[in-house]
């Protein structure tokens, strides 16, 4: 069955990834993510998943791979006006890309694995 971009199905995916990542789980979130992506591959062309994928694979892996590729995926949305440019999506993600390409590729880890420490260390707080 197709999922619906804009279903409880789609959503309920999305939060738990987001929920995942918060919660310094990005192997988790990424493998919910490609579970999903192999199940479903018109998701591919879902812009919040685009976004979701990318943050995942730059902020929780430092995967840079991953990330250009989800970013050429929002790239050809906008190219096919299927996203505007100006879009809150499409903004953020290339604004995250161009602070990442500061970054050398052995370095991306590193950056994703501190983010990550921090995100953990706040969720040990929360009673």
């Amino acid at each position: 069955m197709p999922l619906v971009a804009e279903s409880r199905e789609f959503f309920d995916m999305i939060s738990k990834s987001q929920n995942l990542l918060a919660a310094a789980k990005p192997v988790e979130a990424e493998a919910d993510l490609i579970k999903w992506e192999k199940e479903r591959p018109e998701i591919r062309k879902n812009p919040m998943f685009c976004y979701q994928r990318f943050f995942v694979a730059l902020e929780g892996l430092g995967d840079r791979e991953t990330a250009r590729l989800m970013l050429r995926r929002l790239e050809q949305l906008v190219a096919s006006d299927e996203l505007s440019s100006t879009s809150p999506i499409y903004r953020s993600v290339t604004q995250s890309w161009n602070k990442a390409l500061f970054y050398a590729d052995s370095e991306l880890p590193r950056q994703a694995h501190q983010i990550m420490q921090t995100r953990l260390a706040l969720t040990a707080k929360q009673p």
